[in-house]
């Protein structure tokens, strides 16, 4: 870790490294520790994606393999993919690290937009980095619950807290990172959200089989 501090406003000698990021990020998320970790000169969105990226390769397949066998239990479900699962690792291992980084880029971008919209000062580099910054390390987390011998409800259970964990530290930042109050970040927080949720929504309606 730096010399500096969280109350140091004086520019940084060299950037933080990834961990005392994540750390910080995670664990002390204030709009003061926010302000910190973007004073950093290091604090850019490629960095960010970088992150999101490598823990994607690792992550992908666990959660994914996870997910279907939670899945098998949906006759509709096993009676379509049930046969093409083990094909698809390679395909989930190669697109899902780029899926989840084209995640943090298009969160950003909507937030900038909604900020934007509601009289905030957005700035789309400060968004990216610490919105990959926690989403990196959370990311990991889900992957690492993956591989527990929990019951499935237990492994659904912890990824709705870090998803939950992941909503909730995205309004601090979007508060920083676009100067905004807490008001307009929250709902700005959800449009993210419900145009991911509109998209599974498609993608369902896509994949299921005619009746």
């Amino acid at each position: 870790m730096t010399n500096n501090t969280r109350g140091n406003s004086r520019p940084f000698p060299y950037h933080l490294e990834w961990a005392v990021v994540w750390r910080y990020v995670l664990f002390h998320p204030s709009l003061e520790t926010f302000r910190w970790l973007l004073s950093d000169p290091k604090a850019n969105r490629q960095r960010a994606y970088r992150w999101v990226f490598a823990v994607g390769l690792l992550v992908s397949v666990p959660i994914y393999l996870r997910a279907h066998f939670m899945l098998m239990s949906n006759p509709d479900y096993a009676r379509v993919f049930g046969e093409i699962y083990g094909r698809a690792i390679p395909a989930v291992f190669l697109l899902g690290s780029a899926f989840f980084t084209v995640l943090v880029r298009v969160s950003s971008g909507l937030i900038w937009l909604s900020a934007r919209a509601l009289g905030g000062q957005p700035n789309y580099n400060a968004s990216a980095y610490l919105i990959g910054a926690f989403t990196a390390p959370l990311l990991l987390m889900a992957g690492v619950v993956a591989f527990l011998p929990l019951p499935d409800t237990a492994i659904l259970a912890s990824w709705g807290l870090l998803a939950l964990w992941h909503w909730a530290l995205t309004i601090p930042s979007i508060m920083t990172a676009n100067q905004l109050n807490s008001i307009k970040a929250a709902v700005i927080s959800f449009v993210p959200l419900l145009a991911g949720l509109f998209v599974v929504m498609l993608v369902v309606m896509a994949l299921m089989p005619p009746s």
